[in-house]
């Protein structure tokens, strides 16, 4: 039976060494882990819409209309969802707290069909500090609009930048995806500037002294008074907050899931009882991070299937080389088998002679056959051509090996046999990183 520890309310650990105490109990040093985005929201699993990848559940989802919001396992980008907001009922994820000198937020938004084809400019991203202004992303779907098919930054309520190119409303047709990034970064010590990228390019950028925190993040409209004229519907799917901003210019969009990545939170031993009897869930009370954990006794499954195979046998690599020069790693088959040896009787002449038998004995002829049969080792006719290898660190290879080299489609490239070794020392003979190589 084996012992399995979770840590089940966070991303995990790393474990790095392990050592047994006096008593036979194992002991595990670990760097626990966190994760160094905010959040991620996948939207995988339709029972739990607000399930945090990162497990750090730091945010508060707000609806305007809970019953609008759901998610969707017909229509996503990536995974097996997407979150679906039927009407004007933006979401809120609010307490973030995050008082930083960066943020950003992105996801990818497909629109409802039937709403893109009416009059409106939906916001995208709207976020609301702990105190001073709102800002948020506007996209101009309004066709009677002088900025129809641009993208917008408003800041207080105020218009305060927007795109050259007015062809993003298009790129939303036909609930194509799209993904979408709005992110605060810091041009120097007291200046940001604010970015919209769209499908990875810049799409319009607001450089300011006015410095907004992240306190709550609102997709899909307003922060307040939505309706349908500011309000998104349709999909988003892989929704990642975050304290950084990832990107300075034009950037390949994500083809899987944003991964979580993770940095070393802090050193942790994690002892297993050798008797299995501290099993179960197990609650730390003195650290304000990774303060759950399960231990659960599992038995290993042990399949035992008969393959009908014959045996294997490596063959070993002698002076002259039982396989040609690339193929010296290939791994031969040996089948046990009877081999039936055939002869063929060649008479090329004859003679009658009268040979006296003394005392009338009968005379026994038998011929004295000799077996021709010839094994020859496919011996190197020269070795030439030799180098001097300089490895990067000491290493013990054997005289007469053979070294290969193999390209990225892991075919051998190159090949050669080991002429010298490196001295080495008395107690290691042949140890050391300088080979003669032919």
């Amino acid at each position: 039976t084996e012992t399995k520890v979770d840590d089940t309310a966070n991303v995990g650990f790393r474990s790095k060494f392990h050592s047994v105490d006096s008593s036979g109990d194992p002991i595990l040093a670990v760097d626990r882990q966190v994760p160094d985005q905010m959040a991620s929201f996948r939207f995988n699993d339709e029972n739990n819409l607000t399930f945090d990848h990162t497990k750090l559940n730091t945010g508060t989802w707000n609806y305007v209309n809970q019953s609008e919001i759901s998610v969707d396992t017909n229509i996503y980008k990536f995974g097996t969802g997407s979150m679906k907001i039927n009407s004007a009922a933006p979401v809120a994820i609010s307490n973030l707290n995050k008082v930083s000198v960066e943020w950003s937020a992105q996801g990818w938004f497909a629109m409802n069909t039937t709403t893109y084809a009416t009059n409106h400019k939906p916001i995208l991203f709207a976020v609301v500090p702990t105190t001073g202004v709102e800002v948020f992303c506007e996209l101009d779907g309004d066709s009677t609009s002088p900025g129809f098919g641009k993208v917008y930054i408003h800041m207080n309520n105020v218009q305060v930048a927007g795109s050259t190119a007015a062809t993003y409303w298009t790129g939303f047709g036909g609930a194509a995806w799209n993904h979408v990034l709005f992110q605060k970064r810091e041009e120097s010590l007291g200046l940001y500037k604010y970015e919209v990228y769209i499908n990875g390019n810049l799409a319009v950028e607001y450089q300011t002294t006015t410095d907004v925190s992240l306190d709550a993040l609102t997709i899909g409209g307003p922060s307040s008074s939505p309706t349908s004229a500011n309000c998104y519907v349709g999909h988003v799917d892989d929704i990642v907050i975050d304290d950084v901003a990832p990107y300075s210019a034009t950037f390949s969009v994500p083809a899987a899931e944003i991964p979580i990545t993770m940095s070393d939170s802090d050193v942790a031993l994690i002892k297993f009882d050798r008797l299995h009897s501290k099993a179960g869930d197990i609650t730390l009370t003195t650290l304000a991070n990774h303060t759950t954990y399960s231990f659960s006794d599992i038995t290993a499954n042990t399949l035992w299937a008969s393959v009908n195979i014959p045996a294997i046998s490596v063959w070993e690599v002698g002076p002259g080389g039982l396989q040609i020069l690339d193929m010296s790693q290939t791994v031969s088959t040996l089948t046990n088998a009877t081999y039936t040896l055939t002869a063929t009787k060649e008479e090329y002449g004859t003679k009658t002679s009268t040979i006296p038998s003394p005392q009338g004995r009968s005379l026994q002829v038998t011929a004295n056959v000799v077996n021709k049969f010839y094994l020859r080792d496919a011996l190197y006719q020269k070795i030439d051509n030799v180098l001097e290898f300089t490895f990067n660190q000491d290493v013990k290879l054997t005289k007469g090996s053979i070294l290969q080299q193999f390209n990225s489609a892991g075919i051998t490239s190159a090949y050669g046999t080991i002429v010298d070794v490196p001295e080495g020392t008395l107690l290691n003979p042949g140890y050391g990183n300088k080979y003669k190589v032919g």
